[in-house]
C-alpha cells in the first residue's frame, strides 16, 4: 500500500514569457523522494515521461501507477505529487 502524502498543499506559480510560454527545468531528470512530503498544484500544464522504474502519482484523491515509457499530463490546478 502506498503512503499518502501529508495534508500540506503548496501552490507553485510560474510566469511565462508571452512569446515562449514553456519552462524547461535545470534538472530534466527528476527522481521523486520515496516518501512524498506534500501535495502541490500550479498554474501551468505539466508533462512528464518515466524513462525507467515505476511509481505512483497522487492526483487529487486518486492514485495512478506509472512505469517505464508512460507519459503523465497534469493540468493546471490539479493537486498532485509523484512517488
Amino acid at each position: 500500500m502506498q503512503k499518502q502524502p501529508n495534508s500540506i498543499i503548496i501552490h507553485e506559480e510560474r510566469r511565462f514569457e508571452a512569446d515562449y510560454p514553456v519552462h524547461l527545468p535545470r534538472r530534466i531528470y527528476y527522481s521523486p523522494d520515496a516518501s512524498p512530503s506534500y501535495m502541490h498544484y500550479h498554474n501551468y500544464l505539466e508533462l512528464g515521461l518515466c524513462v525507467r522504474g515505476s511509481g505512483v502519482f497522487f492526483i487529487d484523491s486518486e492514485i495512478y501507477p506509472f512505469g517505464e515509457g508512460d507519459i503523465s499530463l497534469i493540468f493546471p490546478g490539479e493537486i498532485h505529487i509523484a512517488q
